[in-house]
């Protein structure tokens, strides 16, 4: 059986993060399959897509390491969407974010102690120089 591991605490920061990036509100939570977030514009009632946006949370500062780990199941998905996509990393001291399309680096199985019920624990990974992210301001 899978198990989701995405808590209520989760999600709640994930909009934390939404709310400083699109403070007009006109977003999306997306399902738990899908990416994190759809940003939209409403034009004459009508929400015409900008972009989507995936979002992590992080308990350390973002030069703890040299690389940031970046899921290629989820780079996967990022590259299928059809709207300039982002990914958006909360650390502890900063907001960064990165262009799906600038995403680059060594790939190798990498992750966390694998926990029961999960399948993507060890994973192929892509191991982001941190230069490559802009501080979002």
């Amino acid at each position: 059986m899978k198990v989701r591991f995405e808590s209520q605490k989760d999600i709640e920061n994930e909009l934390k993060v939404m709310n400083r990036i699109c403070p007009d509100g006109q977003f999306k939570k997306l399902g738990e399959h899908d990416l994190d977030f759809l940003v939209y514009d409403l034009e004459n009632g009508k929400k015409t897509g900008l972009c989507y946006i995936e979002i992590k949370c992080y308990n350390g500062n973002h030069d703890d390491y040299p690389t940031t780990m970046v899921s290629c199941i989820k780079y996967r998905k990022m590259m299928e969407k059809a709207l300039p996509t982002f990914l958006f990393i909360q650390w502890k001291d900063k907001l960064v974010y990165i262009n799906r399309n600038n995403i680059s680096g060594e790939k190798r199985v990498g992750g966390r102690k694998v926990r029961e019920g999960s399948t993507n624990d060890q994973e192929l990974l892509i191991f982001v120089p941190n230069e490559k992210f802009k501080i979002y301001e």
